[in-house]
């Protein structure tokens, strides 16, 4: 169950971030979210942002 809500997150993030995620992935019970170098800051802000 916590994996695939994991996988529903890293979706999420990826569909709403576009190319500035490179790719994510769920192990362990952790997502993983791999983005560009140059947008970083966008990203984490936006999972420490986001609502959803």
């Amino acid at each position: 169950m916590m994996a695939e809500t994991l996988q529903e997150l890293g979706e999420h993030i990826a569909s709403k971030l576009g190319s500035a995620v490179t790719g994510f992935h769920v192990a362990f019970g952790e997502l993983t979210v791999e983005a560009e170098a140059a947008e970083i800051i966008r990203v984490l802000e936006f999972m420490r942002d986001d609502a959803e």
